[in-house]
């Protein structure tokens, strides 16, 4: 995917050392082979376990899409009822790729290209989110064989959206783990794949407590693609195999960026935004809630000191705009 080496921006010099540990602990887990009767328990397990565990979070994930609005539209796919398409043509492989929300719908482009340069894969792109769903028929519709969103990761809602993909294999991004969605994969012989692969400090710690079932599904994946050595020591730790992962650096780096804007045009779009042609602006982006009180704070401390700018926020969910109004007045 790479044509310059990325991974280097978390290299320490104690890198070796602790790949060399890590690869340790994996053959340790990797000792622990469950039995196919304990596999199929598990599996069971956590589909009985699925549903109470949504009905809990109902509440939560029904007023998030009430303030972000969208959710209507193809509703059904989250019950895989997905568009049904017939098996691949001739000669050519089916790629089910999953990105999760805007920022990994924009990074996948140069993937996606990539995939489809020979005309030899068919890509089903999904998305879990409405402003990725959105973001990717704006981008994406007339350039992948189909366009959905991510079922649900229940048993019988991913089985129906198996049955209408019917892909080769599967590529998930970041940090998605979906034990059902691998499961249906090992099932149907899918080859499978986790690109620009992260784990945060907070992923891993809630990880290693649950190490040895963390190393099983870790093990479905045929190969990782780590977004930076960190994140390669970090999955290697968790048990996935050594060999399995590679660290190919953070596709968002692929990504082209647009020229600078002309003179002409940043006047007309401060002119736009309402801001002096030649005012210091300071932008607060993809802006979490008390991130912006905190910038309106620095702000107002530049301007007591002199300094002439102006603050531009960009919250990273834009249904929170009625909140920022309420902080603003």
């Amino acid at each position: 995917m790479h044509n310059r080496p990325l991974c280097h921006l978390s290299y320490t010099k104690e890198a070796p050392e602790k790949a060399s540990k890590y690869a340790g602990q994996q053959k340790r887990f990797l000792e622990y082979e469950m039995p196919p009767a304990q596999i199929i328990l598990m599996i069971w397990l956590y589909r009985l376990l699925y549903l109470p565990g949504l009905l809990l979070a109902l509440p939560y994930y029904l007023l998030r899409m009430w303030r972000r609005g969208g959710y209507r539209k193809d509703f059904q796919h989250r019950f895989g009822r997905l568009r049904k398409l017939p098996a691949p043509a001739e000669g050519k492989k089916r790629v089910w790729l999953q990105a999760v929300s805007v920022g990994e719908i924009l990074a996948i482009g140069p993937l996606l290209d990539a995939l489809q340069r020979k005309g030899e894969i068919e890509v089903v792109l999904t998305t879990t989110t409405s402003t990725g769903y959105k973001e990717a028929r704006k981008r994406y519709k007339g350039h992948v064989l189909s366009l959905g969103i991510f079922p649900l990761d229940f048993w019988l809602f991913s089985r129906t959206a198996w049955q209408r993909i019917q892909p080769d294999a599967i590529i998930l991004t970041e940090s998605e783990l979906w034990p059902e969605h691998l499961h249906q994969a090992r099932k149907h012989g899918a080859a499978t794949f986790l690109v620009n692969a992260r784990m945060s400090d907070t992923s891993f710690r809630r990880y290693k407590k649950v190490q040895r079932l963390t190393a099983r599904l870790l093990s479905k994946l045929d190969h990782l693609f780590a977004a930076s050595e960190l994140d390669q020591q970090r999955l290697i730790a968790l048990g996935a195999e050594p060999n399995h992962v590679t660290c190919s650096g953070n596709i968002k780096f692929d990504v082209d960026m647009p020229e600078h804007l002309a003179p002409e045009a940043k006047r007309a779009l401060r002119k736009e935004l309402g801001f002096p042609a030649d005012d210091l602006i300071l932008l607060g982006s993809s802006t979490w809630p008390n991130e912006e009180a905190q910038l309106l704070e620095i702000h107002k401390q530049l301007l007591e000191s002199g300094i002439d700018c102006s603050l531009l926020l960009v919250p990273r969910h834009a249904e929170r705009g009625p909140e920022l109004v309420s902080i603003l007045s």
